[in-house]
């Protein structure tokens, strides 16, 4: 039987993260999870130093969920910090339901997200998006998604 590997959105801390981020970070370790899934909170450490901590507690970080605000002002910055901690998955956690699919804004989406796309390529990641019910409750060309 194959052993799987569970890992915590760590989004679901976030409470505890803010008021502990190392002490958050070992408790989840504790609960035996193995790996974390960081989203948008990331305690003010730098990526080597969440690398240190995640070692330190035998975790592992390959995916954060993180919008694209932070990659469009950063650029390569950002990656690099994500790429310090082990992160390969760069997920945008949600998007305006008015400007993804179906939506007249839905072209400036599209080139926006492939521009994102491109930039995580050229830095050794790659970009993932998280849906969510909305996504799938208005018909395109008559049909859902």
């Amino acid at each position: 039987m194959k052993n799987f590997k569970i890992g915590l959105q760590m989004y679901s801390v976030r409470n505890y993260l803010a008021k502990d981020f190392e002490g958050t970070v070992r408790a989840v370790a504790e609960a035996g999870y193995e790996y974390a899934e960081f989203a948008g909170y990331y305690g003010g450490l730098s990526g080597q130093e969440i690398k240190e901590l995640l070692d330190k507690y035998g975790m592992k970080a390959v995916s954060v969920h993180q919008g694209p605000e932070m990659f469009l002002e950063k650029g390569k910055e950002a990656f690099d910090f994500f790429k310090a901690f082990g992160v390969y998955y760069v997920i945008i956690p949600w998007y305006d339901k008015n400007r993804l699919p179906g939506s007249d804004e839905w072209p400036q989406t599209r080139e926006l997200f492939s521009k994102l796309a491109d930039m995580a390529q050229e830095n050794g990641t790659e970009l993932l998006y998280h849906n969510h019910d909305f996504e799938f409750a208005k018909k395109i060309n008559g049909e859902y998604p």
